[in-house]
């Protein structure tokens, strides 16, 4: 083999491997520091409901905490009286009323409203699986998985970081309501 053709050859080989890398190293996955993500099978009232709460994302390994690189992770947040819905990108703030235990205490249901936009509409909470401390978050048309905020570091994490201005973000399996 020729000097020429070899270099051309490692220069195609750095080009196609080296660049892959490089996008790949964006990506920071960080394994969990335990795997307790056990949560009560039931909430008896509303003060036992844990009070901040991290949206999950499922792949073909398991569930995650998914760090976009485009805004933050979504948070649901009980303050006094009300309820903080952070979808990454923007916060509101809601108070709520009317809260209502459902099927066997794992679920529960409360109004919500927005003074600013003064509308009411209803926020479901169901336990799905307590031993991987998954609830299934429902409100205006959306499902979030979510854990309590002090499991976050027991489930893998993703981080999408963009250096150099806005990068894909991860796609991720669909929110199922049950567990296989």
């Amino acid at each position: 083999m020729t000097p020429l053709k070899s270099i051309l050859i490692l220069l195609v080989f750095n080009i196609t491997f080296g660049q892959a890398k490089k996008d790949n190293s964006n990506i920071v996955t960080t394994e969990p520091k335990s795997t307790n993500t056990r949560i009560p099978k039931n909430w008896k009232k509303l003060e036992t409901i844990q009070k901040e709460w991290i949206k999950v994302e499922q792949d073909e390994n398991g569930y995650l905490i998914y760090d976009p690189c485009d805004g933050a992770t979504p948070t649901i947040k009980f303050d006094n009286g009300f309820i903080v819905l952070n979808s990454g990108l923007e916060s509101e703030k809601f108070s709520y009323e009317k809260f209502t235990r459902l099927t066997g205490n794992n679920a529960f249901r409360l109004n919500a409203y927005n003074k600013e936009s003064k509308t009411w509409f209803e926020i479901k909470a169901r336990i799905i699986d307590n031993k991987k401390g998954i609830v299934l978050w429902e409100f205006s048309g959306v499902k979030w998985l979510m854990t309590p905020m002090e499991k976050k570091d027991n489930f893998r994490q993703i981080k999408n970081n963009c250096p150099k201005g806005k990068r894909k973000e991860l796609k991720f399996l669909p929110v199922k309501e049950t567990v296989d």
